[in-house]
């Protein structure tokens, strides 16, 4: 599968659903402009895996169309077409996945795979990175964000 850059609707799109989320609803247009740059075009059919429990979490993705399932195996014992599946989320436009990981350099911690069709827009760890070090609003509400993920964490055992 080849990334591609956004186009110029997809951008549009991208601008208004990232001003929305406090991490980056702070950022003037220069810095939204060199963030959309950033961001890598994704495209899956349905079924296939986005993302494997454990993997690596070097990207964060916005859901463009379509929709993705947030899973964790139920049982450890495999059974016909895959895990007994335990549903954690089911995501669709505008919502995002994949800042924990991304975050705190750390592995995933569930499985996502296309219930549908679905485009994503990715963004690499490296450009977050480099938003957060130049950017001391995106650092706190970075840190702010974990806290509050931690938080739900703890709630939910």
């Amino acid at each position: 599968m080849v990334a591609k850059k956004l186009d110029d609707g997809q951008a549009a799109w991208l601008t208004h659903a990232l001003k929305q989320l406090n991490l980056f609803s702070h950022l003037n247009m220069d810095e939204l402009n060199w963030l959309l740059d950033s961001f890598n075009v994704w495209s899956f059919k349905k079924g296939a895996a986005i993302i494997n429990n454990g993997d690596r979490g070097d990207f964060f993705g916005v859901v463009y169309s379509g929709s993705l399932e947030v899973w964790v195996p139920k049982v450890a014992i495999p059974v016909i077409g895959g895990f007994w599946r335990n549903r954690i989320a089911v995501l669709g436009k505008g919502e995002y996945f994949g800042e924990m990981a991304l975050i705190r350099d750390e592995p995933r911690s569930a499985n996502i795979s296309a219930l549908e069709a679905t485009t994503f827009f990715a963004l690499y760890k490296k450009a977050m990175d480099f938003l957060v070090k130049k950017n001391a609003t995106a650092e706190m509400r970075l840190k702010e964000l974990i806290e509050e993920r931690d938080a739900q964490r703890r709630w939910q055992r």
